[in-house]
């Protein structure tokens, strides 16, 4: 519903916890879209290596800080929705901003076990040459493949998606979104891992 490239900053200040795990790539894609080039995602979320030091550590040993850290790991659960689905290393945290099209730009750790992290955006994949209505879907599908799968179209694939673009049970944003999201790419970005400088882990 909201438009694409038209945000300069977007802020998830204790909201991807929130999501199931499954979905992380898909929110912080989501979040892409929205930003603009160069646009800055502020993010704070759950260091789960840091918190579960803190059940060793000798200040954090009496039953009621222990149940209190149980709360920050899984949330108070007071409401429908008041429940944390995930929580992140540092390691993951870096692949998942770098699968999604992100550079970090400052990463820090607040009270032992919050991510504080400030991101920009690197990467488009909505971009104008693709979502062109001049560009016949026949083409745009080979483009979508090319550039997001780094390969042509299987037979299957291409048809598949040339149909649902043709009768209208998917957009081009669509497709992009779920090639995106698909087990392939998925399996793609996570063979191309770069490595990470751990700073925390």
């Amino acid at each position: 519903m909201l438009p694409s490239a038209a945000y300069e900053e977007i802020v998830a200040q204790d909201v991807l916890e929130h999501f199931h795990w499954r979905d992380t790539p898909r929110a912080l894609y989501e979040w892409n879209r929205l930003l603009q080039k160069d646009g800055t995602l502020r993010l704070r979320t759950t260091y789960v290596v840091g918190l579960a030091k803190r059940f060793t550590k000798p200040p954090f040993q009496d039953i009621a800080t222990q149940k209190l850290l149980v709360a920050n790991l899984f949330s108070m659960q007071l409401m429908p929705g008041d429940y944390h689905l995930t929580a992140f290393s540092e390691r993951l945290i870096r692949y998942y901003l770098w699968e999604t099209g992100y550079a970090i730009d400052d990463i820090a750790v607040r009270d032992d076990w919050l991510f504080e992290i400030i991101a920009h955006k690197i990467c488009e994949f909505y971009e104008d040459d693709l979502l062109s209505a001049d560009l016949p879907f026949s083409c745009f599908v080979q483009k979508a493949y090319r550039r997001l799968l780094g390969r042509e179209p299987d037979d299957a694939g291409y048809n598949h998606w040339l149909a649902k673009l043709t009768l209208g049970e998917i957009d081009r944003c669509g497709l992009i979104k779920s090639i995106l999201l698909s087990p392939e790419r998925e399996d793609r970005m996570a063979a191309n891992c770069p490595h990470f400088d751990l700073i925390f882990d």
